[in-house]
């Protein structure tokens, strides 16, 4: 699917398009749960992980999602990854950026076991990490940051 964007409706010659196969699967989520739901690992990654990066680490290309924070209680940490991993492969599919791997867990069905092979001490890892749902992680971090009332015992009487 393609579409041009601009204000007046003319084709000023910039447009975008969406890969036939994510409108398939979000048009699936929306017609069998009512919503998208997107597949969680929990980690985070550096702004670019670039050719230098690769090379300290012995990799020949700069290509894979470097790790730059493992959130506790998340898949990935029960997985075992660890913060300077490089993912490599997600479920076989080799990973280009994080921008793939973000796609690819996101379009992985929630509770699916995932293979992931990481590059770590110069060397492939194979973890397994079962699938998390992002609403779900975002509901509890929000839980955990909301304020709580003082017991009783330490607010003082008026």
């Amino acid at each position: 699917c393609s579409s041009d964007l601009t204000r007046t409706g003319s084709s000023s010659g910039v447009g975008f398009s969406v890969p036939v196969n994510l409108v398939r699967w979000v048009v699936e989520e929306l017609v069998v749960y009512g919503k998208v739901r997107r597949g969680f690992l929990g980690i985070e990654f550096p702004h670019h992980f670039s050719f230098e990066d690769a090379r300290r680490l012995g990799l020949p290309t700069a290509r894979g999602a470097m790790v730059s924070a493992v959130h506790g209680n998340t898949p990935a940490s029960e997985a075992g990854v660890k913060v300077g991993d490089v993912i490599l492969q997600f479920d076989g599919t080799p990973i280009d950026d994080e921008n793939h791997l973000i796609n690819a867990v996101s379009q992985t069905p929630i509770g699916k076991r995932s293979e992931l092979i990481v590059w770590r001490d110069r060397r492939r890892v194979s973890l397994t990490a079962v699938l998390g749902s992002w609403d779900q992680f975002r509901r509890q971090a929000a839980e955990q940051h909301r304020p709580r009332p003082l017991p009783a015992s330490v607010v003082e009487p008026q």
